[in-house]
Parts: structure tokens; sequence; C-alpha cells
């Protein structure tokens, strides 16, 4: 053989070892992994499991807390309810005594109001007769004074009815 020949036969030898050796390299590599991966199912299984008992505690303490929780809201609601009915009962009571102070009150403002208006209107009323009094000495007064001014002028009086006073004359100056 020569050394061409021996060359090329230790690189096929190379070659294959080394695909050999890859192939070895990839079959422990390929079989460690399933052991990790046996081991990692395993573990998942187990977490699984946990979890499943730990949602299983959680249900019966979910459902605990909601029989709690109902029965709680039933007393609270009757409560409420039993309160509420005082309440309105109290607040009926008020309101109608309320009312009945706001009636008597405004009677007693009513009568003071019509009292008082009755007042006003005498007092209205007297007050016109004496103005309509004031006026009427206001115009025997004021015929007095024409008929003065008339006979100081020389002129004679001018009566518009017998027994009422003269009536004002506008005279030019």
């Amino acid at each position: 053989m020569d050394a061409t020949m021996l060359t090329i036969l230790t690189v096929i030898g190379t070659g294959l070892t080394a695909i050999g050796v890859g192939v070895g390299l990839f079959r422990t590599l390929w079989k460690a992994l399933e052991a990790q991966a046996r081991r990692f199912d395993a573990m998942e299984r187990h977490i699984d499991q946990r979890f499943e008992a730990v949602y299983k505690q959680l249900e019966a303490s979910n459902k605990q807390w909601t029989e709690r929780f109902e029965m709680a809201d039933k007393v609270n609601r009757e409560r409420f309810e039993m309160a509420e009915k005082a309440n309105r009962e109290r607040f009926e009571m008020a309101e109608r005594a309320n009312r009945e102070r706001l009636e008597a009150m405004d009677e007693r403002w009513t009568e003071r109001l019509d009292a008082m208006d009755r007042r006003w209107a005498e007092r209205f009323e007297g007050t016109e007769r004496r103005h309509a009094a004031l006026n009427d000495r206001f115009d025997v007064l004021d015929g007095r004074f024409d008929d003065l001014y008339r006979h100081l002028l020389d002129a004679p009086p001018r009566t518009a009815r017998p027994g009422a006073p003269a009536a004002r004359q506008e005279s030019a100056p």
C-alpha cells in the first residue's frame, strides 16, 4: 500500500471514528434527555397532584365561606329589614307630628294674619274717611278763598250748585 492509500484509509477511519463517537455521544445525550424527561414528567404529575389537592381544599374552603357568607347575609338582611321597618315607623310618626304642628302653626298664623288684615282694613278705612273729610274741608276753604279773591277783584261769585263751594276759576295774569 502506498502512502496515498494509507492516508485515505486513515482519513476514512478517522471520519468513521468521529461518526461513531458522535453517534455514541448522541445516544448517551438522548438517554440522558429521556431520563430528564421522565423526571420532568414525574415532577409534573407530582405538581399536578399537589395542585389538585390544593384545588380540592380551596373548593371546600370556598364552599364553607360561601355558606358562612350566605348565613351572615341572611342575618344582616333580616336586621336591615327590621331596622328599616322601625325607621319607617319612626319617620311616619315624626312626619305626622310635624304635620300636626305645622297645621296648628298655620292656623295660628292665619288667625293672626286675618286679625292684622282686619286692623289694617279698619285703619285704612278710617284714614280714607279722614282724608275725604279733610278734602271736603279743603274744598270749602278753597271755595272761600275763591270768593275772597273774587270779592277783592270785584267779580261776582260763581257757584256750580247751591250750597257748594265756588269753583276754581283760572285767570290769565
